[in-house]
C-alpha cells in the first residue's frame, strides 16, 4: 500500500510507537499530522521529519475529546 502524497494522522506521535509510525509514514512519502498531549515531544517528532525533507505539523490535542478531534481534523 502506497502512502505517498497522502496525509497521515498519527496520535501519540510524540514518543515511542507513535513517533516511529509518524517517521516511517513520512519516509514513505506521507504528509504527517502528529497529534498528542506532549507538545514538546510532538515538535521534536515534526523536527525529525522535516529535517530530512518530509512534511509534518504538530497538533497538541487530547484525541479522547470529540471537540479536540474536530480541531485536529481542521488542522490536517
Amino acid at each position: 500500500m502506497s502512502v505517498a502524497g497522502k496525509t497521515a494522522l498519527v496520535t501519540g506521535a510524540g514518543t515511542g510507537i507513535g513517533r516511529a509510525t509518524a517517521q516511517l509514514l513520512a519516509e514513505r512519502g506521507a504528509r504527517g499530522v502528529a497529534a498528542g498531549l506532549q507538545p514538546d515531544a510532538l515538535r521534536e517528532t515534526v523536527k525529525t521529519i522535516t529535517d530530512v525533507g518530509g512534511m509534518a505539523i504538530a497538533v497538541d490535542a487530547d484525541v479522547s475529546d470529540p471537540d479536540a478531534i474536530e480541531t485536529v481534523a481542521a488542522r490536517a
